[in-house]
């Protein structure tokens, strides 16, 4: 039976680490120790451009979580390597890439490894790293990342949050996860948290089965700029990253972490 924990900010314990076997089962993150399959959320910015990135032709995206860790790992193939991410919105001085989905362009990464890094998204990913399988949602990939956690028996979906901040606009795919589970498997089970994403998702969206992905996108792109991580991406002049971000089921793809420490991502097979 499929079952659903959502976490709506990173997996981090009372203590600052990660969980641990002696944690309490009544605690919440302790839950990621019960998982086969956890599923990474960062709308705005860091799992789209993973998608967008596979998609276009990248071998690969190791993530990391500070900038002295992304130079090291990319100085064992300098000439393969791009150095891409984020500080507070901007570019890392002296990267290739910063995290618009729209320069990660086949041009731009094709054959290439990437080494990413960002402000939230890349620690809700190694905070995932006990779970036998990680996945990379967003809403580009949406039906794709749904149809992987049909296949598991108990799923984590861990929303990245802006700065220890729950923000909306991850609550709103876990919402969009759940609703679509909810959809096709009615015996699936859902703990609160889910159920809450689930609400939050059909609240704020005026659906109409008859809607077009196309049309649902624009939608959601409204809806972005009002949620906290829209508002930031707005202040700082990338404003048309929201509709990048927006294109439900424009990649149906699913990345699959294929190493730990560093996590590395590559196209799942089963799922091409």
């Amino acid at each position: 039976m499929t079952s659903i924990t959502t976490l709506l900010l990173p997996a981090v314990s009372q203590s600052g680490t990660r969980p641990t076997e002696c944690e309490p089962r009544s605690n919440p993150i302790a839950q990621l120790n019960d998982c086969d399959l956890a599923v990474a959320i960062d709308v705005l910015r860091a799992t789209s451009v993973i998608v967008k990135a596979l998609a276009s032709g990248a071998e690969s995206v190791m993530t990391c979580e500070t900038i002295e860790q992304a130079h090291r790992l990319a100085e064992s193939e300098p000439d393969r390597t791009l150095l891409c991410g984020e500080r507070n919105c901007q570019k890392v001085d002296g990267f290739a890439l910063g995290n618009s989905p729209s320069e990660y362009t086949s041009e731009n990464v094709h054959g290439k490894r990437l080494v990413l890094t960002t402000t939230n998204g890349t620690k809700a990913i190694e905070m995932a790293s006990p779970v036998p399988s990680l996945a990379i949602a967003s809403f580009l990939n949406l039906s794709a990342v749904i149809s992987r956690i049909l296949r598991a028996r108990h799923t984590c979906i861990i929303c990245a949050g802006t700065n220890g901040v729950i923000t909306s606009e991850d609550v709103l795919l876990a919402g969009a996860l759940v609703t679509g589970i909810k959809n096709v498997c009615k015996a699936a089970q859902f703990d609160d948290a889910s159920e809450i994403s689930a609400s939050f998702w059909e609240s704020s969206m005026n659906l109409d089965p008859k809607d077009s992905d196309q049309s649902i996108a624009l939608q959601l792109a409204d809806r972005l700029q009002r949620t906290e991580g829209g508002r930031n991406l707005i202040g700082v002049g990338y404003e048309n990253d929201l509709l990048a971000c927006s294109q439900i089921n424009s990649l149906p793809i699913l990345p699959m972490r294929k190493a730990v420490s560093p996590s590395c991502f590559e196209l799942d097979d089963s799922a091409r």
